[in-house]
């Protein structure tokens, strides 16, 4: 009972994270693509005015790659193209004569992972398709030596079963072959112990592999030329852009990456799922989070002991012997090691301009004081590396430009990106760069390579125990396991051994979309042979597993020809240096003062261009306390990576960490804003200030504006502005501004010295500064603003402005 107690309870947390989950996102109106689709087919369902819309809009649908259609897309698809009703076996819908053509080959069906499974496929096919197809067999892509091995290979391979898998469909090539026919298949057979484990095997498959492509680029085996056609196949040698390296997950691929560069071939990675773990992205994203808070311990030691500052563990532990704090604000630390003192004092500096420049202005001010763009380029990672530090700064720039928030948003997005891993690595070019791909299987679908190999086929596929969907019965079939235990819902273990074999049929298909990527030249890697279970006699569950028995065996005989297949003894490569090798010619001297000439004129250039088109601006910002509007005259000179501090932010250090509290603070409920309070003091060195800061907030969060602001249609705080005026610009910030109907208010927190019966005359000495809110407002919004409410904290009184002088909406 107590075990079934427990399980249960892990249900209900788990329905309760899911169901906050779901309100959070509706609170904040996020809308992920699977919620647009199922929006999309209810609308199809519900509305016969929409259904009729978009099927006279639609009269032909011709669907491409229909293998990769989800059943949600399926549905809205026939929704389209039929004239019935919607009804519950969405499958029962017949389309238009003529009005529907699909597209697909079932052989490429491997995104069941995202709903698009064979078996929907095939109940379209033969349902509301009818069954009536034509047959394309013709390949235009690859030569018919690989045509061959792939229609043979798979022919055994593919074996129909209802709704599971497809049967071969034998291909017809349409190329002729190229010079040397016999290297179109090749076999890089490896001798590796089989008691290594799988991150050794890599380790030796990567330099087999890397020996193998320089080899393939020295011999200069032959590709298609462009502008060659396939009944006159011109050649030229292989280039490195010309290979592609597939794999089917992406672990260890640094250790390819590293590899390929000890043999002097230039790699990059994309389409992964890697971008926001890379070591690179990791350590810059590090800075930024102990930037943002000096208390992060674990940020700022993961940065200190990075390639960015190179600070030893020894070092570490001698500067907290030092009497060194894990806090670069204080410096305690007694006769310390140098190179950690140096690194406390950068990060020190950096963390005053967080508060001085926007988020982009930063974060490039880090990456060049840091010279992290010189470390990476040194380093294994290459100039992929420095594309990615490139790519942070411009997400920077673009989160910045979004409104999404400045450095503390920023960082807290970087970290869940890193969990969540949602991007790729940055591309360093396009496919006129020369360098080696290296991507996925998943993510090489739809595209050709002139040479294709295929690695890492030894990656084992985990059992994942997720939620099954039952589509026939509406049904989620799901595994909980509680220590020991485990609670199974009725009929799991019979969909789970179903999942096993579509999986299974999967994989093949996987090799399959693999192997016919190659256009020339197609190399297999395999290091060794399959493992078996010794207790249960089965064979891995591997992509190595599937097609080892189809391949020709030949280790030791370097050259073997059997099958088809050109067998290549890895022991036989040349065995790679130590060393990266450079293989890039030395720049004559002469070649080199060039290069530094013409880049001193393009600079030269470049700086006439910019002061010619340069105009002086005068920005204006709000009035300050004594009612004077400070004017800045900026020439062609002026740096605009220079702070423009306005309006309140200009105010004392304590002002400025009760604006960051209401900035942040619920209005509706703030709930213990202690903690908060004394973050951000300590965030501004402002410790023994805690007391003073909590009262302001306080008195704010009583006011009246507040509780207006509570009862508001609508609510923005810190809304950034910049008008054109007659002699320049006006730009400044808005602590909180508030819709009332159709009407606007403005309210403005300050921190004046003053008592309670100097409210009024406070409120007087900032009516410049409220004039600037109302006539941006009023130009920016086209909506009368109806006052603007100065909150005067230390007093605990507010008053509004109204009347403003000068042209209004109303």
């Amino acid at each position: 009972l107590l075990r079934t107690h427990a399980i249960v309870g892990v249900l209900k947390e788990a329905e309760g994270f899911a169901l906050a989950y779901e309100a959070e996102r509706r609170r904040l109106g996020v809308a992920d693509f699977d919620d647009i689709l199922l929006w999309a087919r209810q609308m199809l369902r519900d509305s016969k005015e929409a259904r009729d819309y978009f099927r006279m809009r639609f009269p032909v649908l011709l669907v491409d790659e229909f293998q990769d259609t989800d059943p949600v897309q399926a549905e809205i698809i026939l929704t389209i193209a039929s004239d019935d009703d919607p009804a519950d076996d969405w499958l029962a819908m017949r389309p238009r004569p003529g009005g529907l053509t699909v597209v697909g080959d079932p052989k490429q069906s491997i995104y069941r992972f995202r709903r698009a499974d064979i078996t929907m496929y095939e109940e379209i096919r033969l349902g509301p398709l009818g069954g009536g197809e034509a047959q394309l067999v013709q390949n235009f892509r690859s030569v018919p030596e690989i045509i061959k091995w792939v229609n043979k290979t798979f022919g055994e391979l593919l074996v129909q079963v209802d709704k599971v898998q497809p049967g071969n469909l034998p291909l017809k090539a349409n190329r002729k072959s190229i010079a040397q026919p016999h290297l179109a298949v090749t076999l890089l057979r490896g001798d590796v112990d089989p008691e290594d484990s799988a991150s050794e095997e890599r380790a030796i498959e990567a330099d087999a592999l890397a020996a193998m492509l320089r080899k393939v680029l020295d011999d200069q085996w032959p590709v298609l030329a462009e502008g060659a056609s396939g009944d006159k196949p011109g050649t030229r040698p292989v280039e490195q852009k010309d290979i592609a390296v597939l794999v089917r997950s992406w672990t260890d691929v640094d250790v390819y990456v590293r590899a390929f560069r000890r043999a002097g071939i230039k790699a990059l990675t994309s389409g992964g799922k890697l971008f926001f773990n890379r070591q690179e992205v990791r350590d810059l994203a590090n800075v930024l989070a102990a930037l943002h808070d000096p208390l992060d311990q674990v940020a700022l030691l993961a940065a200190l002991r990075s390639q960015v500052f190179g600070c030893s563990d020894e070092e570490l532990l001698l500067w907290k012997l030092c009497g060194g704090p894990i806090d670069y604000r204080w410096s305690k630390a007694v006769d310390p090691p140098e190179r950690v003192k140096a690194a406390m004092a950068t990060m020190k500096r950096l963390h005053q301009r967080t508060l001085q420049v926007s988020l982009p202005v930063l974060v490039g001010e880090v990456v060049a004081e840091l010279r992290l763009i010189e470390i990476v380029l040194a380093g294994a990672g290459g100039p992929q590396a420095a594309a990615n530090v490139m790519r942070l700064m411009e997400q920077a720039r673009r989160f910045s430009a979004n409104g999404s928030g400045g450095l503390r948003q920023f960082a807290a997005w970087l970290s869940r990106q890193r969990e969540e891993e949602q991007a790729g690595d940055a591309r360093i070019a396009e496919r006129a760069d020369d360098a080696v791909l290296i991507t996925t299987i998943h993510g090489s679908k739809g595209l050709e390579f002139p040479v294709v190999v295929l690695a890492n086929l030894g990656i084992q596929r985990k059992k994942v125990h997720e939620p099954i969907p039952d589509r026939a019965n509406h049904l989620i079939h799901v595994r909980v396991k509680n220590r020991d235990d485990e609670f199974l819902t009725p009929g799991y273990q019979e969909h789970s051994d179903h999942e096993d074999v579509h999986n299974d049929a999967e994989d093949i298909r996987l090799l399959y979309v693999a192997a016919t990527r190659a256009r020339d030249h197609l190399i297999v890697s395999q290091m060794k042979a399959p493992k078996v279970n010794k207790t249960t006699g089965k064979i891995e569950n591997t992509l190595r597993a599937r097609l080892d028995p189809h391949l020709p065996y030949g280790t030791g005989v370097h050259g073997l020809q059997k099958d088809g297949v050109h067998v290549v003894d890895a022991s036989e490569l040349p065995s790679l240096p130590e060393s990266p090798v450079l293989r890039d010619p030395v720049a004559e001297a002469v070649e080199v003062q060039k290069a530094l000439a013409d880049r001193a004129d393009w600079i030269a250039n470049n700086e006439r261009v910019k002061a010619e088109a340069s105009v002086a601006l005068t920005i204006s910002r709000p009035t300050d306390e004594s009612g004077h509007r400070d004017e800045m005259d900026l020439d062609s000179t002026f740096d605009w990576g220079t702070p423009l501090i306005v309006g309140a932010r200009a105010g004392a250090e304590v002002g400025q960490a009760l604006h960051q509290v209401m900035e942040v603070v619920d209005l509706a409920n703030p709930g213990d804003i202690g903690p908060l309070v004394k973050s951000v003091c300590e965030a501004e060195g402002l410790a023994d200030q805690v007391a003073d800061v909590r009262a302001m907030v306080d008195a704010c969060l009583a006011s009246d504006a507040v509780q207006r602001a509570v009862a508001a249609d609508e609510a923005w705080r810190e809304v950034p502005y910049m008008i054109a005026t007659d002699d320049g610009f006006e730009s400044g910030r808005i602590d909180l501004l508030i819709r009332e109907g159709d009407e606007l208010t403005v309210i403005d927190w300050k921190s004046d010295s003053i008592g309670p019966d100097a409210v009024q005359q406070a409120a007087e000495s900032h009516r410049g500064q409220g004039e600037c809110y109302v006539r941006a407002l009023e130009q920016v919004t086209g909506m009368p603003v109806r006052e603007v409410i100065f909150v005067f904290a230390r007093a605990r009184g507010e008053f509004a402005l109204s009347d403003f002088p000068g042209p209004h909406i109303r």
